[in-house]
């Protein structure tokens, strides 16, 4: 299984498959023990990019490689926008439990598209000093933020820049 090994997902997934291997990375697959044929599966809320990469490394190690890609529609969907989002904003609030494992791989996306992520559980964690001097600010929640939090965020992310340009 392609994913964080201390994740709920996984840990209950790999409590139905004994022998079953946990990685996480390109480099985990050297760590693999020899064999000819694999299964392979996926975090539902893990990077496509990611495991498309390591899929690729044990195509390469084992004979015949077997995957299902198991990312749900709407956590790809969202790494996409946010990745097509972080190159036209300068900074990046998304919005989500810190502990979720989506909403965290959201903000780092957007980091490394360009702009700076904050992650937040809630609009009081938002700062006037984030968006001093930027012109373009993006939003992202993560798929189990609820709508009405992401309004409460925007409306805080609007307070605190037009204070910023009346002071």
């Amino acid at each position: 299984m392609v994913g964080d090994p201390n994740h709920p997902e996984v840990k209950g997934t790999l409590s139905h498959v004994p022998g079953a291997w946990c990685i996480e990375t390109v480099e985990d697959v050297a760590t693999l023990p020899r064999g000819s044929r694999v299964g392979v599966v996926v975090q539902s809320t893990y990077s496509r990019e990611r495991f498309v990469d390591i899929v690729r490394a044990l195509s390469l190690k084992y004979y015949d490689v077997r995957s299902v890609n198991t990312i749900c529609t709407d956590t790809n969907n969202r790494q996409s926008e946010a990745m097509r989002l972080a190159h036209e904003v300068e900074v990046m609030v998304v919005v989500g439990g810190k502990t979720s494992a989506n909403t965290k791989h959201l903000a780092e996306l957007s980091e490394s598209c360009g702009a700076r992520a904050y992650h937040i559980e809630g609009p009081d964690e938002l700062h006037a000093e984030w968006f001093a001097g930027v012109n373009v600010a993006g939003l992202m929640s993560g798929a189990s933020t609820p709508g009405w939090l992401v309004d409460k965020v925007e409306h805080q992310m609007e307070a605190l820049t037009n204070n910023r340009s009346a002071a």
